[in-house]
């Protein structure tokens, strides 16, 4: 339990990351727990927590490509601007 004011600090993998191939070959994850971007920050803004949106990032790591990143490293083929995000970090403050 937070008191009001406290930070939390959220970083976490969202369903298009936990579905791609690289993760169904590697790992045993629960497919069927996972949130999109979005439905995260939905989640976290109804359970009183304040996000503003300097706080909110998503990087789009080379390992978290469909491709491992490299259309990017060989061909220099940008990600592009419009995507489902694949990982969301968050800094929310509690109301």
């Amino acid at each position: 339990m937070l008191k009001p004011g406290g930070l939390l600090l959220f970083a976490e993998s969202t369903r298009k990351y936990i579905h791609s191939w690289i993760i169904r070959l590697l790992f045993r994850h629960p497919m069927d727990v996972q949130r999109s971007a979005e439905e995260y920050l939905s989640m976290i803004r109804s359970v009183g927590f304040s996000l503003a949106p300097g706080e909110i990032s998503y990087p789009y790591l080379w390992w978290s490509r469909g491709d491992l990143g490299l259309l990017e490293r060989w061909f220099g083929i940008t990600p592009p601007r419009l995507r489902e995000e694949t990982l969301v970090n968050l800094v929310a403050i509690r109301r």
